[in-house]
């Protein structure tokens, strides 16, 4: 099922997600667990895949996908990585799967850049890693401030 994200202020869409009836999946910081991570400059050519993807999570071959448009994120300003210019498609998997989504995300004419695990991506978004880091760099202070008090520091 295809759900539109929507930002908080705006009521307007920015992405989308699809999750598979299904399939279960595992959301905590798991090495078991990730994601193949597929960029983009132009959203259009990441959000024509909508539709096979949701058929892929239809017939459980893709745990769940998310696609974030850059563009429209970063002009509503809701973007942690405000520097980035690529939009991007998340397709979820468990590792042991990762190589046979791979070989379907590409037959499908995508290109995945890398598969990364929840740990790491947790990792990542932690006081030193690199998109904390990044964030850091990029977003206002008030921002960052507000954001390392809501999102990441319980």
């Amino acid at each position: 099922m295809i759900k539109e994200h929507k930002t908080a202020s705006f009521g307007r869409s920015i992405g989308f997600s699809i999750t598979s009836s299904k399939r279960g999946w595992i959301a905590e910081n798991s090495d078991i667990f990730g994601k193949w991570l597929i960029l983009d400059k132009c959203p259009r050519n990441l959000e024509k895949f909508k539709h096979k993807l949701d058929e892929l999570a239809e017939k459980g071959k893709i745990i769940q996908a998310k696609f974030y448009n850059i563009k429209k994120m970063n002009q509503k300003k809701v973007s942690l990585l405000p520097r980035r210019k690529e939009s991007i498609l998340l397709v979820y998997c468990y590792k042991k799967e990762k190589e046979k989504v791979g070989r379907l995300l590409k037959n499908l004419g995508l290109e995945p850049k890398e598969w990364k695990s929840n740990a790491q991506t947790v990792k990542d978004w932690l006081p030193g890693g690199e998109l904390f880091e990044e964030m850091k760099a990029t977003l206002p202070k008030e921002k960052f401030l507000k954001v390392l008090k809501e999102k990441i520091v319980p």
